[in-house]
């Protein structure tokens, strides 16, 4: 079973560590994107539910990670946008407490 959170993927208990960001494809079409977290790759789960990408190349000492896009319409679009959604509150807290620390030093 597959579940995701604001800092990766969750697969049989295992946590893949992984950045989750939403944006536009280069036709403009709505998109989220997952990058792994480190160079070992997504389990084996992960690559089988999604079109996992990696174009690593070690002729060239060229090394990325395994990445993967999800447009509107895939099971998995709605739990994403959530992660997105939490992601953007999270930050929004942060935020505030700095600003908040900020405010009172300058006080």
């Amino acid at each position: 079973m597959i579940k995701f959170y604001y800092n990766g993927i969750r697969v049989n208990g295992k946590l893949n560590k992984a950045l989750i960001t939403e944006g536009v494809d280069i036709h403009g079409v709505n998109r989220i994107c997952v990058y792994a977290d480190d160079y070992e790759g997504f389990d084996k789960e992960i690559r089988d539910e999604f079109v996992v990408k990696n174009e690593s190349d070690s002729m060239t000492d060229y090394f990325e990670t395994d990445k993967f896009s999800v447009y509107e319409g895939h099971k998995h679009w709605e739990a994403l946008r959530k992660v997105i959604e939490i992601k953007a509150q999270r930050r929004k807290r942060r935020m505030e407490k700095i600003e908040a620390k900020y405010r009172a030093i300058a006080a």
